[in-house]
């Protein structure tokens, strides 16, 4: 008797121990303690589906992950913290709490080396997790859809190596900084498509960056490691809307399709001498204020500059060779237009029909299928040339063709042509003749100290 009153004791005790609860403040929350993987639905018992937050600690396996999903799904529980538990295999399962919209936090383990596709899609309540510092992949959709997901900074551990396509996909109230370690090479597609982040800190050990990895996204800036070699695949960075700046001064050759279609607030971009070939729509509907393709482009194809607005300074230096049709579509052009080049760049033409029906063959320089002559932008060309510039089919688009020295064109560089106001007080101002200027005129070329600009207001 004594014996079997003792027994039943002891095992009360180990119970309570184990598996403790704690009612506070209208929140019931349970502590477990597994000893064996497989056994958390026994040890919760009837708690499963009424208490709010759960702490495992011990041996947990894909059995125990289903346990947890039916608590969250079905039950109340909104707080899964594991940083005490041995999961099996390093591994959160695929799907392990797809769907699970009451869930709010979740706390990986130190160890965690896996989190798997689709574990977390869709729970669009869950608002805070961790990155373990032993995480080595994210596969696709893990966060997916995760809309109140928020964290002051996202910094992945050394040792990451992949991020699969959509794991952070629509994730709008993601609003901070990623930074990625050196260990990771590989942006997959559509990884963080419509999510919120506004800023990117990249290894230079990036080879990859994939189709739409970062499209409609939050970025405001953008800047790469001088030695950065990655491959872009088109739309990387299609739809960003705050995106105002964007230096890529790396060694690339070309700027992928559509690269930065649709980044509407997009006034300024410095691009590498490297890139020799500019892609279709790569800058299509942006708000660059000057275009300056980089000093080896010699390929430029459609739509590359369409639907600019305002485009104040255009210059093409002297490798340009082939202009696509429709490249400067719906483009406001500047007043005026530089080409170093003594032979005409090509231009591709395309037949279309006008609003009353009449078939017209394009320029690629033509606002519309309406318009068929430009009267108002002056194109300067090298002396000697102008000539041939206005029997090349698309540049006799332009009624205004100008020789001028090229000399006397604005340099390329554009931190070196533009000066915003002047102070009369610091120096005379000349136009190109060397006459004194008391008034200069936005988007004309002065003088001034020496030095060659574009009086800009």
């Amino acid at each position: 008797m004594f014996r079997n009153s003792f027994f039943a004791a002891t095992m009360l005790l180990l119970v309570s121990f184990v598996c403790r609860a704690t009612d506070t403040g209208g929140f019931h929350y349970r502590d477990v303690t597994t000893t064996k993987a497989g056994e958390l639905a026994t040890l919760l018992g009837d708690d499963l589906l009424n208490i709010d937050s759960l702490v495992v600690r011990g041996p947990i396996n894909d059995a125990d992950f289903k346990t947890l999903k039916h608590g969250v799904f079905s039950g109340k529980m909104s707080v899964v913290n594991l940083q005490y538990s041995d999961i099996e295999n390093r591994l959160i399962p695929a799907k392990a709490f797809y769907k699970c919209t009451g869930l709010r936090r979740i706390i990986f383990p130190d160890n965690l080396e896996v989190i798997g596709g689709d574990a977390f899609s869709c729970d669009e309540n869950l608002r805070t997790i961790n990155i373990p510092p032993g995480l080595k992949t994210i596969w696709s959709n893990a966060f997916a859809h995760c809309t109140s997901l928020s964290l002051d900074r996202l910094v992945f551990p050394e040792g990451l190596e992949e991020i699969g396509m959509w794991a952070f996909e629509e994730t709008p109230s993601l609003k901070c900084e990623v930074v990625f370690p050196s260990t990771l090479t590989k942006i997959s597609r559509y990884s963080f498509m419509l999510s919120g982040i506004t800023s990117i800190v990249f290894p230079e050990e990036m080879a990859y960056i994939g189709e739409n990895a970062f499209a409609w996204s939050g970025l405001k800036k953008l800047t790469f490691p001088k030695n950065f070699r990655a491959v872009f695949e088109g739309s990387a960075f299609l739809g960003c809307e705050s995106l105002t700046e964007v230096t890529l001064d790396v060694a690339m050759t070309d700027i992928p399709y559509n690269m930065f279609t649709s980044c509407t607030k997009l006034k300024k971009v410095e691009l590498t001498d490297l890139i020799e070939i500019i892609h279709s729509g790569a800058f299509n509907n942006t708000d660059l204020k000057e275009i300056v393709p980089p000093r080896y482009t010699y390929y430029i194809e459609r739509f590359a500059y369409a639907n600019i607005p305002d485009c104040k300074f255009l210059y093409f230096q002297n490798f340009v060779r082939f202009i696509g049709y429709r490249c400067f579509y719906g483009t406001k052009l500047p007043e005026k237009i530089y080409c170093q080049a003594l032979s005409p760049p090509g231009c591709e033409l395309i037949d279309a029909y006008d609003t009353t029906g009449k078939s017209v063959r394009m320029s690629p320089f033509q606002y519309d299928e309406n318009t068929t002559v430009n009267t108002t932008t002056t194109v300067y060309v090298p002396i000697g040339s102008g000539d041939l510039y206005r029997r090349t089919p698309g540049w006799d688009y332009f009624a205004n063709i100008v020789e001028l020295d090229t000399s006397d064109f604005p340099a390329a560089g554009i931190d070196d042509i533009t000066v915003d106001g002047i102070d009369v007080g610091d120096g005379v101002v000349y136009d190109l003749s060397g006459r004194r200027v008391a008034n200069p005129v936005e988007g004309q070329v002065y003088i001034m100290n020496g030095k060659k600009f574009i009086y800009r207001m």
